[in-house]
């Protein structure tokens, strides 16, 4: 199945077409490592916003997880942490490059 997935995520439209009949027929949890702002490049946005599935969004980046708390601020069912994930507990430097259509 995993072989599967990573290859529409290749092709967005297959990749939202097999989330669209997952979730129509299950009852799962989400979780998403780098969430971004949760608009930008979001392909679980419309599930997270039209169905009511348990999220774990993380976003390591300030800027990004502030933007993504406010928007799903108010939904009980969906949780968004301020971490990457790793293998081990560590820290680690991110560099982040701003565009000026970004902080508008």
């Amino acid at each position: 199945m995993f072989k599967k997935i990573k290859s529409m995520i290749k092709n967005r439209i297959g990749l939202e077409s097999f989330l669209a009949r997952y979730f129509s027929r299950n009852n799962g949890v989400i979780i998403q490592v780098g969430a971004n702002d949760g608009e930008m490049c979001d392909p679980l946005r419309p599930f997270l916003t039209s169905l009511n599935v348990e999220a774990y969004l993380f976003e390591p980046l300030k800027l990004y997880y502030d933007k993504l708390a406010q928007r799903y601020s108010g939904k009980d069912n969906i949780r968004v942490i301020n971490s990457a994930l790793g293998e081990e507990r560590s820290s680690a430097e991110i560099f982040l490059y701003l565009t000026n259509w970004y902080m508008k």
